[in-house]
C-alpha cells in the first residue's frame, strides 16, 4: 500500500486501540490527526468520488454552527465539540478517498486480519485481565473485551469487520480465522441486539453471495460456528438476560424522556451534544447516576438535532443501504444503524470513523462501476451507430 494508505490504517487502528479513553482532551487529539491526514491527503490530485458521504458530514457540522449562530442550543461549548467531531469525519471521508481508493482491496484484506487479531486479544483479554483493559487499566467491569468498556459497542464492532470478512472468506480461506474471532466476539459480547444482528447479517450475506456451492458452504459453516460461539461463550449472559423480567429496565422510561423533549424542539433540537444538559428538564426517574445518552442513538439525534439531523442522517443510511447493493461487504454499516435504535454505539468516535472509512470505499466503488458501466455503454453506442441506446445520439452520456 501506499504510504498515505498505511497513514489511514495506523490511525485507525490507534483510534480503537485506545477507544477506552473517553476525555474531551483525547478526541480533540485524535481529531486533530485526523485533520492532519486530510491536510496531507491534499498533495494527490484525486477525483472526490464519494462527495455525497462527506457532504452529508459537513452538512451535520453546518446544523450546528447555525444552532451556534441563531443560540438554538442550550450547551453551547458541547455543541462547538460536536461540530469539531463532524468536521473531523468529513475531513477523514476526504482522506480515505483520496489515500485508498487505488489500495481498496489491499486496505480491507490488512483491515480483516488486524480485526481477527484484535478480536483474539479482546478474548484473551475477556478471559484473563480481571476487567483491566490490556492487564492494567482498571474499570468498574468484572469483564472487558478488549478497549471497549461498553460490550454492545464491541458487538457493534464486531458487526461491522464481520461482513468484509465473510465475504474475503467465501472465496479465500485464509481469512477464515478472522471469521472465527469475530463471530467468537460478538458471542462473547452477550448483548442482545448485537447477537441478534450478527445472525441476521450472516444470513443476509449468504443470500446475497448467491447460491454458488463453495460460497454458500462456507457461509452455513460461518453461520453454524456463530451458534457454536454463542452457546460456549455468550450462554450464560445471554440466558441471565434473556431471563430478566423487566430487559428495558430504566430504557424504556429514558426513551419516553427523550421523545418529550424532541417534542418540545422538534425542528432543530437542543444543540448538537446537548443531550445530557436537556434531559434533566424531562426525567422521569432519578437513580442518582448521570443519564449522558438516551441509549438509542436516532432519539438522540431527534433530541440534539430534531427533525433536520435525523433527516440528513437517515438520507445517509439509505444511502449506505444502495451502496450495499454493490458492495455487500458493506452490510455491516445498515446493520449497526439498526443496532442504534437500542444503543449508542455512534457516540463512540473510533467506531464512527471504522463507519466512515467503510463508507467511503464502497462509495468510490461505485463511482467506479458507474465510470466503467458509462465507458461500455459509449463503446457499444460506438460499434452500433444505428442502434438507439442509453448513450446513442439521442441520449448524452454526461446524462447517466
Amino acid at each position: 500500500m501506499p504510504g498515505g494508505a498505511w497513514g489511514i490504517f495506523v490511525c485507525l487502528w490507534l483510534a480503537t486501540l485506545t477507544a477506552f479513553r473517553r476525555d474531551a482532551a483525547h478526541e480533540l487529539l485524535l481529531e486533530g490527526l485526523v485533520f492532519l491526514m486530510a491536510a496531507a491527503s491534499f498533495r494527490r490530485a484525486e477525483a472526490l468520488r464519494a462527495w455525497r458521504i462527506a457532504l452529508g458530514l459537513s452538512l451535520v457540522a453546518g446544523l450546528g454552527l447555525l444552532q451556534l449562530i441563531l443560540g438554538q442550543t442550550i450547551s453551547p461549548t458541547t455543541t462547538g465539540l460536536n461540530v469539531m467531531r463532524w468536521l473531523a469525519l468529513a475531513a477523514w471521508c476526504l482522506a480515505v478517498q483520496r489515500e485508498v481508493t487505488h489500495a481498496r482491496a489491499r486496505f480491507l484484506e490488512l483491515a480483516v486480519h488486524g480485526a481477527g487479531a484484535f478480536a483474539a486479544l479482546s478474548l484473551l483479554m475477556w478471559w484473563t485481565s480481571a476487567g483491566r483493559i490490556y492487564w492494567w487499566w482498571p474499570t468498574p467491569q468484572l469483564e472487558v473485551l478488549g478497549p471497549w468498556v461498553n460490550r454492545n459497542h464491541f458487538a457493534v464492532w464486531c458487526e461491522l469487520l464481520l461482513a468484509p470478512a465473510i465475504w474475503l472468506a467465501s472465496e479465500r480461506r485464509q481469512f477464515w480465522w478472522a471469521v472465527a474471532a469475530l463471530a467468537a466476539g460478538g458471542a462473547a459480547s452477550g448483548s442482545r441486539a448485537g447477537l441478534a444482528l450478527i445472525a441476521l447479517e450472516s444470513v443476509v450475506l449468504l443470500l446475497l453471495l448467491g447460491w454458488r456451492r463453495p460460497a454458500w458452504t462456507k457461509s452455513v459453516m460461518a453461520l453454524a460456528a456463530f451458534l457454536i460461539a454463542v452457546t460456549v461463550l455468550g450462554g450464560d449472559q445471554l440466558r441471565r438476560k434473556l431471563g430478566d423480567p423487566e430487559p428495558l429496565l430504566y430504557r424504556e422510561q429514558i426513551w419516553q424522556s427523550s421523545v418529550a423533549l424532541w417534542r418540545a424542539q422538534p425542528w432543530w433540537g437542543h444543540g448538537l451534544g446537548a443531550f445530557a444538559v436537556a434531559y434533566p428538564a424531562k426525567a422521569s426517574f432519578d437513580t442518582g447516576e448521570l443519564v449522558d445518552h438516551a441509549h438509542s442513538d436516532w432519539l438522540e439525534w431527534g433530541v440534539e438535532g430534531g427533525v433536520v439531523l435525523v433527516a440528513i442522517l437517515l438520507s445517509g443510511y439509505l444511502y449506505a443501504l444502495r451502496l450495499t447493493r454493490l458492495s455487500p461487504w458493506l452490510l455491516g454499516v445498515p446493520v449497526a444503524g439498526l443496532h442504534a435504535l437500542v444503543d449508542y454505539p455512534f457516540a463512540r468516535f473510533p467506531l464512527f470513523l471504522w463507519v466512515v472509512t467503510l463508507l467511503t470505499l464502497a462509495g468510490t466503488e461505485l463511482a467506479r462501476f458507474k465510470v466503467k458501466r458509462r465507458s461500455s455503454q459509449i463503446n457499444v453506442s460506438a460499434q452500433n451507430p444505428h442502434k438507439i441506446g442509453p448513450c446513442s445520439p439521442h441520449r448524452s452520456p454526461s446524462k447517466i
